[in-house]
């Protein structure tokens, strides 16, 4: 927060969890706010049960590699979103996890397989 204005907004958001898309982001997007993304692994339950490597195979074109990497790029890849904080205990996922932060972005189909994936394991 600047001279008393918020810049930004912190909201969970996730494949599992979208509420925000209802109110939250439009309001961002149309404010201009930063949005910064919480909880891209749904507080570990995303990371349980992963998709295996050939599931993924459709992503690598995108530069992922892991399921972290895709759950975080799909959350990065809503243009409303600006900043994802991805929790690790693993101090040598935080390279992995930094990877997923740049383009190319997933479009609409690719956001769309990844829900899929999350909701079916």
């Amino acid at each position: 927060m600047r001279s008393g204005r918020i810049d930004a907004v912190q909201v969970p958001y996730n494949p599992a969890q979208r509420e925000v898309e209802r109110i939250i982001l439009p309001l961002a997007g149309d404010l201009g706010l930063g949005v910064l993304l919480m909880r891209p692994f749904g507080e570990g339950d995303l990371t349980r049960r992963p998709p295996g490597q050939v599931e993924l195979e459709p992503l690598r074109p995108f530069g992922v590699a892991t399921w972290g990497q895709a759950l975080i790029k799909w959350g990065l890849s809503d243009p409303r979103v600006h900043v994802s904080l991805a929790a690790t205990a693993q101090p040598a996922r935080l390279a992995e996890n930094a990877a997923a932060g740049s383009p190319p972005w997933f479009g609409p189909d690719e956001r769309a397989y990844v829900e899929r994936l999350a909701t079916a394991h």
